[in-house]
């Protein structure tokens, strides 16, 4: 059992690959309440001990860790922005490597409701609640703090979940993309955007009557079915469809 002196967990991760014997999470601050104390790092699941901390005090909103293990994305939030800090867990570094505000447009109240590493652990996709989409090239942080990409999902109303689904496309799934994109949010569409073609419009995987709470894509090859879509009224969408369709 692993205790953080009581505070609200922001996220939790498990590791993976080199970091497999790992959790990492983060704290979030409540309303008025001091970040100094707050909680990011990592758990050694064999013995149960505080590995290390993340040198971020600003309060906790999500994790990503790339696929082999070794890159993690801490996204924090300072009141009145959104940073991320990328780690290098594989080598146990509780120091960043490189730190990046997010967009916010004078709002106070954004969050992170999704971030996801692409499979060859070069680009990281985020997602907000109010439906904005941004991807970065974690090579060019250094260089280019700010996003290579970014869309929108958004329409006339504000949607009450911002985006639900974003997931990277490998090839045995999609044909058509190298490197594609998959999100769904408040405009009640999911879209595939395709990062190995400079500026091809998104194409529209499904829409549905409702907004999206939630989606997963199947394995094709094995027969799964390819998209499942749940609605915030409870309902489930299936969509049938072939590769060489996208």
């Amino acid at each position: 059992m692993y205790v953080i002196d009581r505070r609200n967990i922001g996220a939790t991760i498990w590791g993976r690959g080199a970091t497999s014997n790992l959790v990492f999470a983060c704290s979030e601050a409540s309303e008025g309440e001091p970040t100094d104390t707050l909680f990011h790092g990592a758990f050694d699941v064999n013995s149960g001990k505080h590995v290390y901390h993340f040198d971020d005090h600003r309060s906790g909103e999500e994790l990503a860790l790339d696929h082999d293990g070794r890159k993690l994305a801490l996204f924090t939030n300072d009141g009145n922005e959104l940073f991320f800090r990328l780690y290098d867990v594989a080598r146990t570094r509780s120091v960043f490597d490189a730190e990046c505000g997010l967009p916010c447009g004078g709002r106070y109240d954004l969050e992170v409701r999704k971030a996801s590493w692409s499979p060859d652990g070069t680009m990281l996709a985020v997602g907000t609640n109010e439906d904005n989409v941004y991807v970065y090239d974690a090579r060019l942080l250094h260089k280019i703090p700010r996003p290579i990409l970014s869309f929108s999902h958004q329409t006339r109303s504000p949607s009450q979940l911002g985006i639900t689904i974003l997931e990277w496309a490998i090839d045995k799934k999609f044909a058509r993309s190298r490197l594609g994109l998959l999100t769904g949010g408040g405009d009640q569409r999911v879209v595939l955007t395709n990062l190995s073609v400079a500026r091809e419009e998104p194409f529209i995987v499904a829409e549905i009557q409702g907004e999206i709470a939630g989606g997963s894509f199947g394995d094709m090859a094995r027969d799964e079915t390819p998209l499942v879509v749940g609605d915030i009224n409870g309902r489930m969408h299936m969509f049938k469809f072939k590769t060489n369709d996208l």
